[in-house]
């Protein structure tokens, strides 16, 4: 009898220092988790329409989304966030994608704080926005300086043309051959096709961004 009771107070004792055991070493994981865990983490998500211009624009929007962490586009972010982080971490923090319809990109940026989340998002957006706008503000001077020298091609065209049969613009000189004057007709078309073209450019030069700002969304916890 008293050996049994003594084998009862034993695994009791044992029961309650496995009990201890078990406590500390689920107190000492918590702090491990806690301490692993760093601080809090916050997302902030920026929308940008995908505008008809960008079809002029030196990337598709599949290509920009792809280079917008590389160099030009955080350099710029971080010069409007003051230096507060280097272009490479910065662009470390923001992941883009297009949305499912292809209507609009998506940058999301991550920061330590919901106001440091939000600031980044919107930085990364406005340089993304301006990048690209003066992408395509070279390619429209580009493309205006092409149609200019053809213009040019064409008046040397047309009036070599003319010197060889005065009868085109004359009514009182010999009449132009058949071919003569489908060959003028072709050239001045040409021409007109390229000033109407230059003409398109000269309205939109400068106010034809390929991206529009949708605005940005409240940090929330990640």
């Amino acid at each position: 009898m008293l050996t049994k009771m003594l084998l009862v107070l034993r695994r009791r004792r044992l029961l309650a220092a496995g009990t201890v055991l078990l406590s500390v070493v689920m107190a000492i994981l918590a702090m491990y988790s806690a301490a692993s865990a760093g601080p809090p983490v916050f997302e902030s998500e920026h929308l940008l329409a995908v505008k008809s211009a960008s079809s002029a624009a030196a990337m598709t929007p599949s290509q920009a989304v792809l280079a917008a962490t590389r160099r030009d586009v955080p350099e710029l972010a971080a010069k409007k966030l003051e230096g507060d982080v280097s272009p490479a971490e910065l662009a470390s923090r923001v992941t883009l994608a297009l949305t499912t319809d292809f209507q609009a990109v998506s940058i999301r940026a991550r920061a330590e704080s919901a106001e440091g989340a939000e600031a980044t998002a919107n930085a990364f957006a406005e340089a993304f926005v301006e990048f690209h706008s003066g992408e395509t503000a070279q390619l429209q001077i580009a493309e205006k300086e092409r149609l200019q020298t053809k213009i040019e091609a064409f008046d040397a065209e047309i009036e070599a043309i003319t010197r060889q049969s005065p009868g085109l613009l004359d009514s009182t000189q010999p009449p132009a051959t058949a071919d003569q004057q489908s060959r003028y007709d072709t050239v001045k078309t040409q021409r007109d096709q390229a000033v109407q073209q230059m003409s398109g450019l000269d309205t939109t030069l400068g106010i034809v961004a390929p991206y529009e700002s949708l605005g940005g969304a409240p940090a929330t916890s990640a």
